[in-house]
């Protein structure tokens, strides 16, 4: 089989059975766009988080620009963001008339908090009003003292846990730590069904304002909708082919130019615009496809775990990053980063022997490398060591579908590669 680090990596056929008897199925039709499934997906976060309130958006990113209104985030506004990000969380903040400020990051994507306490030392620090916290990959923030810095200067800090569901820090849950914590399901996260996110928070007066947020919400178009669950079908048909004469490529190509499958990040979006028909309600069929992901999702973690521990133990630490063995004892890897100097060129040498590994956050500080930094209002000579990193970063395979063999796979023909080019 091949080994894909993207392409709706989660899928399997429990998804293809739900998405299926929503398309194929007419008494199902009349549950699309609404029905009991989202409020069970709230009420899993809620227990999980021990939350008061879990609201659900079309996705992450809109769950991310709802957390910024509700704390009231506006024009003239400076928001902190990491120096390695991706251009929704900017397009959160610069869609609202505040400024995402970056700060550069740490050799293990951590946020740099000396450059950080620069910015409370300077003139314009009155201007700083929240701080966007993003788990990289899964790797913890210090989040602990980014809490700190937060509480002191009387900043809303937003914490960003789109990269993983089930990660801990100090023994208290990721996503626990933030006054509004948002969580994505987008197509290669933890849990995926497409397109989807949820909004928590325990502050009343945040969680009115996100409920009545997702209140005012336009239900996402059946065709939208539809469109989703087709892709779902079309990946499982395609990727068992990919790498048999291109059929399953082509195919997905052919998909994609007759937009039966969705774009992760619009074109409209690379530029800064705004996706005319989100921001959405979360729609049933695909709260359908998720929740019995979410009930899974301890065992599903395990599994990341020891394929990491795959990667850490068989290729070569010059290539790792230098996590010290606490932080990844409690990283759950939504992909396993490394670096090398020539990323594109490692992930061509694997295509040839039916591994895709996914450069989705590489050649760029602001993923993916087609945006616009000028858009994103991105200062690269502030962020050398994100610049670095990303110039240089390749991300491998955790999810439900990558075996052992797999992953020991990938290593033998990295480790192959190096030797070659040494």
């Amino acid at each position: 089989m091949p080994i894909f680090t993207g392409l709706a990596p989660n899928l399997n056929q429990k998804d293809v059975r739900i998405a299926a008897a929503f398309l194929f199925f007419p008494w199902k039709w009349s549950l699309l766009q609404r029905g009991n499934e989202v409020k069970k997906v709230e009420q899993w976060f809620e227990r999980r988080f021990q939350a008061q309130y879990a609201v659900t958006f079309d996705s992450g990113r809109s769950a991310l620009q709802a957390a910024l209104k509700a704390a009231r985030i506006g024009e003239g506004d400076v928001v902190l963001i990491p120096g390695y990000t991706c251009i929704v969380v900017a397009n959160a903040v610069t869609q609202l008339g505040a400024k995402p400020v970056y700060v550069d990051i740490t050799s293990t994507l951590q946020m740099d908090l000396d450059v950080l306490d620069t910015f409370f030392s300077s003139s314009k620090k009155q201007n700083i009003k929240a701080i966007i916290v993003q788990h990289t990959f899964g790797v913890p923030e210090q989040i602990e003292k980014l809490r700190e810095i937060a509480n002191k200067y009387n900043l809303v800090l937003i914490e960003d846990v789109a990269h993983t569901i089930g990660g801990s820090f100090k023994g208290r849950a990721l996503g626990s730590w933030g006054d509004i914590s948002i969580f994505s399901f987008g197509s290669e996260k933890v849990v995926s069904c497409g397109r989807g996110g949820v909004a928590i928070t325990n502050n009343f007066q945040y969680g009115n304002q996100l409920r009545q947020a997702q209140e005012a919400l336009p239900q996402m178009s059946i065709r939208v909708v539809v469109q989703y669950l087709i892709s779902f079908l079309l990946f499982f048909l395609a990727k068992p082919w990919y790498f048999q004469h291109s059929i399953g490529k082509f195919f997905l190509a052919i998909a994609k130019k007759l937009h039966l499958i969705p774009s992760i990040i619009s074109s409209r979006e690379k530029i800064g615009e705004r996706q005319p028909e989100y921001p959405t309600a979360f729609p049933n069929a695909l709260a359908t496809v998720v929740f019995p992901q979410l009930l899974d999702i301890d065992a599903n973690n395990v599994h990341r775990k020891k394929i990491s521990q795959i990667y850490v133990s068989q290729l070569p630490k010059e290539i790792q990053l230098p996590f010290d063995q606490d932080l990844l004892e409690v990283s759950v890897f939504l992909q396993f980063p490394i670096v090398v100097d020539k990323p594109f060129s490692l992930r061509t040498h694997l295509l040839q022997f039916g591994i895709q590994l996914s450069t989705a956050w590489s050649g760029s500080p602001v993923a993916p490398k087609d945006v616009s930094l000028q858009v994103a209002q991105y200062e690269q000579e502030k962020c050398s060591s994100a610049l670095n990193i990303s110039s240089r970063v390749l991300l491998l395979p955790t999810h439900r579908n990558i075996s052992e063999v797999d992953a020991e796979s990938i290593c033998f023909h990295i480790n192959q590669y190096l030797l070659d080019v040494t």
